[in-house]
């Protein structure tokens, strides 16, 4: 109906319009994709890695477990079975053990999912936006696991298997040393192998392990520079609320002297970005005398945000309970300093907008 009412809109040659409508996902906008993309890369690589772990342990279960069988499969090959026969009894064996393991892994996978999911999105901080995360399997999962599940199992079960249905009958069913020491020495360096892929996979995850728990502490103990104990933020979306801006500006200001009241409560301060929030805002700059332009985000606060925050002030002064948005003062970082007058003095500055706005300087 929709497609046919476009066409209908539409003079000229006779046209036809098809919609396709699909569940939105997390891929469906790009910025959020990328965001996605970049971290769900480095899980699916630490997962990459303990898959052939795992698997190179079983490998080498089975191969403990073939050295005790040369007996049996001699006596099967005596009596006719054929190793083409033997190795697809060995591969099946493997193949039921890694589909009986992939079943239970993906529903501990899909149990284990579901839980995560509900603790992460109770504890999201709070304004954070609602999250409908579906993580119910589908077929695409279930068929994903399958598939890696088989090939696992053919790939880590078809060297034991080949191995195993390889014997010299005479030598095996008379238990003669010479045989059995010559299957111990090609078993051995076959472990030895799987053995040292497992502690090679394993270092490399120990050693990114540790480098991400060392980042994360890092990002927990770094000094910021600013005060964070005993700070407490709220944020407010007036315009959502059908606050114009003049309206908004006086209801924060009466929300700071409540707040300024409050027992315990020593400053308040407004600002439009939160320190280290995703929030901010930014714009191009040019300086008298200057035809290149300076990208820089800038942030709107209210008098008492630096003392608040304990951010000294090099040079110059705080803003004054009279100075609003619209007034030409600003205050700048040292590194914005040098940007727009390397050196030089920044106080008394200007420095113009994208807009064309003449805004004074004092750092």
């Amino acid at each position: 109906m929709i497609a046919g009412r476009i066409d209908q809109r539409h003079s000229g040659p006779r046209r036809t319009t098809s919609l396709a409508i699909q569940a939105a996902t997390f891929f469906s906008s790009p910025e959020e994709s990328s965001h996605l993309v970049s971290v769900a890369s480095v899980v699916l690589a630490a997962f990459a890695l303990v898959l052939p772990i795992a698997c190179a342990n079983v490998a080498n279960l089975l191969l403990a477990r073939a050295s005790v069988r040369h007996r049996e499969i001699a006596l099967r090959l005596s009596m006719g079975a054929g190793r083409s026969r033997l190795v697809r009894q060995l591969l099946t064996e493997s193949l039921l053990l890694s589909l009986a393991g992939g079943a239970l892994g993906s529903l501990i996978a899909f149990w284990c999912f579901t839980r995560i999911t509900e603790f992460v999105t109770s504890h999201l901080p709070h304004g954070f936006p609602p999250m409908a995360i579906n993580v119910a399997p589908n077929l695409h999962v279930l068929g994903y696991a399958l598939a890696l599940s088989v090939l696992t199992g053919i790939a880590f079960g078809l060297v034991p298997a080949l191995r195993t249905s390889r014997l010299d009958l005479n030598s095996a069913m008379k238990g003669d040393g010479t045989q059995l020491s010559t299957a111990k020495r090609s078993g051995r360096f076959l472990l030895s192998i799987l053995v040292g892929s497992q502690v090679a996979v394993c270092m490399v995850l120990l050693l990114a392990s540790g480098l991400l728990l060392r980042g994360l502490y890092s990002a927990q103990t770094i000094d910021p520079k600013f005060e964070m104990k005993g700070v407490a933020t709220i944020f407010l979306n007036l315009g959502r609320r059908g606050y114009d801006p003049a309206h908004a500006t006086l209801f924060m200001q009466r929300l700071r002297e409540q707040i300024q009241g409050l027992p315990g409560v020593i400053e308040v301060a407004q600002a439009e970005c939160a320190p280290l929030s995703h929030d901010f805002s930014a714009g191009e700059f040019t300086v008298p005398g200057r035809s290149d332009t300076v990208g820089i985000e800038y942030n709107h606060v209210t008098p008492g945000y630096f003392s608040l925050l304990r951010i000294p002030i090099v040079r110059g002064r705080d803003f004054t309970s009279a100075e609003t948005h619209a007034a030409p003062g600003i205050i700048v970082t040292e590194s914005t300093a040098r940007k727009l007058w390397p050196g030089q003095d920044p106080l008394g500055k200007a420095c113009v907008s994208f807009r064309g706005t003449n805004t004074q300087s004092s750092a």
